[in-house]
């Protein structure tokens, strides 16, 4: 069509010129001739110019055609040019405002004074869903300054001074929205400048990075914080008392540690259950935080213990002063929600540095120490560390000695915890846990003895006894026709240190001995296990996950101290910790940490299981968090073998029966 118009348009041009060309020539002649008064015949001549004449019209008439053709197809593309440029400037205007409305971030533009301050030029709409505020409102002088968190201001500013020195800045503040909540802002800008040097702008985004500041926060109080108290853990107090060490050194100062054990606290978590126990742990922590000074460190160092260090002491009767504020301050009693009154005692271990020690574990261990000797004497006292403490020692030695006995005779038995699916109740697998029946019939708990055996090295031997157990209790399973689905076995960090090959070969041996298939084990570790040596821990789980066997980690959230190491390591359960879930429906802002670990580990293709569950509230917000097993009192208390076979017939756990 184009070309079309333009032949016809050239034509038009050159036509016109040859008929004007032509008549020009064959008229000009005889109206000359008339003009001069010229009359008679023409000679040949005149005729000859005109047929001369005529040729160049036509022939310059051509030439036309052909330049006029030329240059019309030669603006004709250039219009098509400039009108494609038109619609793809309009295509990628409209394209820059979507991007814009669709940007999570918002886009400001500045303009830089001379005197080294900036004008707000222009600012996204964006502005109004992240922060509440129209565009316009950005663009008042003051409204940054007026709106930065004072915390992160002189920050700020340093960093605005720093922009058109730099060129660019990249930096995080705190920053109030329109209905007041405040939001950590990531301000990323940079200068533009013209070609001989001047800025001339200032581009750049604000991006709303509060959940990375939260997520951040929340894994600081993981690793650093008990979650039940709020307290400081056992990680954060020898981080501090690290501290600690390094500067009393150089100051050739004195400070103190209280280990701090209170007296028959398992009667109230057997006689009224965990969560007044809970509640109870909680009161304990706030009135001895009562008492701290600034410096002071006051931590929970897991079950009914917690720790004080004191620094900067003058001498040590200050420790004896607060030791004894603290006793009379327990032994006032705690009115609990319930309205019920519980006492409490206490005794107290005391170690001072650098009489009784200079390096964390000996001190830890000799306030600990001071501590079990206090409780000898009687309850409620406190007891100095002394060098001369040797009935603590013997005491070890003696329990060591029945220890040993106690493997020799086989006195060691496992029983075994029922796990239900969350959503169905159905039968899940079992947890195998280990307990001491003595010649008499008494049971001792594993606290009591697991600990030793991990510092004497009897752990190995106790560890290779469970596998074998745990195999054939599973193989019972399987020849009466039942389904024990799946049996974790707890592995203690000692197992791993430097023997993470006779591990394997002691877990392949069993199931090959009892003709067990692997998938019906799982290997539960702690994370301080996942955490003492990474590398070597990670290696050890990927053989024995390669053999078939489940792993899962156990007691989460009570030390884990970086969780980007969960991604790396071959897990296939999360278990979270007891503390956590007897927090459910009591303390908020747990149940948001719960909840947190469940789609964490959701989002790591991680099953997660909930131990403690002694009630149907937490059952009923475990279900609706999406936690996918549960495990505790409510449903079974731990079981002989053969106990536990016959729940599982009662049960219908088959062996072909499919639960889940």
């Amino acid at each position: 069509m184009v070309t079309s118009n333009i032949h016809r348009s050239a034509l038009l041009i050159s036509s016109i010129y040859m008929v004007t060309g032509a008549l020009w020539i064959f008229f000009s002649d005889r109206i000359l001739i008339t003009l001069l008064g010229v009359s008679g015949p023409t000679d040949n001549l005149t005729m000859y110019q005109t047929v001369k004449g005529l040729f160049y019209v036509l022939v310059t008439a051509a030439m036309l055609y052909w330049l006029t053709r030329l240059s019309l197809s030669r603006q004709s593309r250039i219009l098509a040019k400039f009108y494609e440029a038109e619609n793809a400037l309009k295509v990628s205007r409209e394209q820059i405002e979507h991007l814009l409305e669709a940007s999570p971030s918002i886009l400001y533009a500045l303009m830089p004074d001379t005197d080294g301050s900036v004008t707000p030029l222009w600012v996204s709409d964006s502005i109004e869903h992240l922060l509440g505020y129209q565009p316009a409102d950005a663009l008042e002088p003051s409204w940054w300054l007026d709106n930065i968190d004072p915390r992160d201001l002189q920050q700020g500013i340093n960093e605005s001074k720093q922009l058109l020195l730099r060129g660019h800045i990249d930096h995080e503040y705190r920053f109030r929205a329109r209905n007041g909540k405040v939001h950590w802002i990531r301000d990323n800008a940079r200068v533009i400048y013209d070609n001989e040097g001047i800025a001339r702008e200032i581009i750049g985004s604000w991006t709303d990075v509060t959940e990375t500041h939260e997520q951040a926060e929340l894994q600081r109080q993981l690793a650093y914080y008990d979650r039940l108290t709020g307290l400081p853990n056992r990680l954060q107090l020898l981080t501090r008392l690290s501290d600690a060490l390094q500067s009393h050194f150089s100051e050739q100062s004195m400070f103190g540690l209280l280990y701090i054990d209170l007296d028959d606290f398992k009667s109230v978590n057997d006689s009224l259950g965990h969560s007044t126990g809970d509640e109870l742990l909680r009161a304990v922590g706030q009135r001895l935080n009562g008492y701290k000074r600034p410096g002071d460190t006051l931590a929970r160092m897991g079950g009914d213990e917690f720790a004080f260090l004191l620094t900067k002491l003058r001498d040590a009767n200050h420790v004896e002063v607060l030791s004894t504020q603290l006793l009379q301050a327990l032994s006032t009693p705690f009115t609990l929600l319930s309205g019920r009154q519980i006492f409490v005692e206490a005794c107290i271990g005391i170690c001072l540095y650098p009489e009784h020690g200079t390096d964390e574990e000996t001190l830890v261990r000799n306030a600990d120490t001071a501590m079990y000797r206090a409780k000898q004497l009687g309850r409620n006292r406190y007891s100095i560390y002394q060098s001369e403490m040797s009935d603590a020692v013997r005491q070890q030695l003696d329990m060591e000695t029945a220890l040993r006995q106690a493997i020799a005779r086989d006195e060691l038995e496992l029983f075994f915890q029922p796990k239900l699916n969350t959503q169905s109740g159905l039968y899940t697998g079992a947890e195998a846990l280990l307990r001491w029946r003595r010649a008499d019939g008494t049971l001792v708990s594993p606290a009591d003895f697991i600990p030793l055996a991990e510092r004497t090295g009897l752990i190995i031997p106790i560890g290779n006894m469970v596998i074998d157990k745990c195999c054939r209790t599973i193989r019972d399973c399987l020849d009466a026709d039942l389904n024990p689905a799946n049996i974790a076995i707890n592995i203690s960090i000692n197992q791993f240190r430097g023997r993470a090959a006779a591990l394997e070969q002691s877990i392949s041996a069993a199931l090959q001995a009892w003709q067990v298939p692997a998938q019906l084990l799982s290997v539960e570790i702690t994370e301080s296990a996942l955490m003492d040596n990474p590398e070597e821990t990670t290696a050890a789980l990927l053989s024995i996950k390669s053999a078939g066997i489940r792993i899962s980690l156990d007691d989460f959230g009570t030390g884990f101290s970086n969780m980007m190491h969960l991604s790396r390591m071959p897990l296939d359960y999360l278990k979270i910790d007891t503390n956590f879930t007897h927090a459910l429906g009591i303390d908020l802002p747990g149940n948001q940490v719960v909840r947190s670990v469940v789609e964490l580990a959701h989002r790591l293709h991680l099953k997660t299981i909930a131990e403690g569950v002694e009630t149907n509230a937490q059952w009923q917000i475990l279900k609706e968090m999406g936690c996918d097993e549960l495990q505790g009192f409510l449903f079974c208390r731990p079981l002989e073998a053969s106990a536990f076979l016959t729940w599982l017939r009662q049960h219908d756990c088959h062996e072909t029966a499919d639960n889940g």
